[in-house]
């Protein structure tokens, strides 16, 4: 017989809390502090949007950011910056969405970048490899300086 699997308390510092490969059940939700879900839209500039990233960057959530970023993507919007400030952990599904995303984004000649990402989800980056193909801004004034200059 097999053992249950044991709880392991969530670490915000704690790089393996990035990388579950099962849903946090709703107390676990609750006990890291982060919002629901949620993503704030404001275009910037006549090309440029802003897509603000808040909660747990899961497989629902990738798929909404990809969703809403398809909408920009028929405004006219050309590049975009996800602001993670409001997003502290991401599993890999959220990753795999986000590199869709700048797939995507590179096919029509775009750039996406990222700001504001805590120091756990900056490193995440890091190590799968999106900083090979985007950039990571460490505020959103920055970011919006290097999209006007694309412009």
């Amino acid at each position: 017989a097999s053992e249950p699997e044991k709880s392991v308390p969530y670490s915000r510092d704690s790089f393996w809390a990035v990388f579950r490969y099962r849903k946090l059940t709703l107390e676990e939700q609750r006990n890291t502090g982060m919002p629901q879900f949620g993503i704030h839209v404001r275009r910037e500039h006549r090309n440029t949007g802003i897509v603000a990233i808040e909660g747990y960057i899961h497989a629902e959530g990738g798929k909404e950011i990809l969703k809403t970023c398809d909408l920009l993507l028929g405004e006219g919007i050309r590049h975009l910056i996800l602001n993670l400030e409001g997003s502290r952990i991401i599993n890999s599904v959220g990753v795999m969405c986000l590199l869709e995303l700048i797939e995507k984004i590179d096919q029509t000649e775009g750039r996406v970048c990222f700001c504001c990402a805590t120091p756990t989800l900056a490193k995440t980056f890091k190590i799968m490899g999106l900083f090979e193909i985007s950039t990571l801004y460490d505020t959103e004034r920055e970011a919006l300086q290097a999209m006007e200059d694309l412009i």
